[in-house]
């Protein structure tokens, strides 16, 4: 049982993990998106709202096995994923339509589980072909 498997996004934090011990060349070129920026802005409010809660324990146990075993990209999503309970809906989005949502409302979500909708619509491509 990992320290996260309590959390709502439990099932997701391990399928990020899972997608980037398989693929982790698709989370490298998710990482040349273009907003390079406003990801760092999401990234410290994700991570000073997961400071906040009742649950930062365990975001630091998951912090440092993400650390060990996965690039920047990943774990940004898996921060989205810990942080906000009812993000995982996004992960369901075209890579459109969650970019617009971010310049909709500027939810740290909506960027930072952008590498996660690109790597994963990759995935099924690669296998549907």
């Amino acid at each position: 049982m990992s320290a996260w498997s309590h959390l709502p996004n439990a099932v997701h934090i391990d399928r990020v993990l899972a997608s980037f011990k398989l693929q982790p060349e698709l989370w490298d070129q998710a990482r040349n998106l273009a907003w390079v920026q406003a990801w760092g802005q999401a990234w410290g409010q994700a991570r000073d709202q997961a400071r906040d809660q009742a649950w930062y324990q365990a975001w630091d146990q998951t912090r440092e096995q993400a650390r060990e075993q996965v690039r920047h990209p990943a774990r940004g999503t898996i921060l989205a994923l810990f942080t906000y309970d009812d993000c995982a809906k996004y992960l369901n989005l075209p890579i459109d339509q969650l970019k617009m949502l971010y310049q909709l409302n500027e939810h740290p979500a909506c960027i930072l589980l952008q590498p996660a909708v690109l790597v994963f619509a990759k995935e099924k491509e690669l296998v549907q072909s």
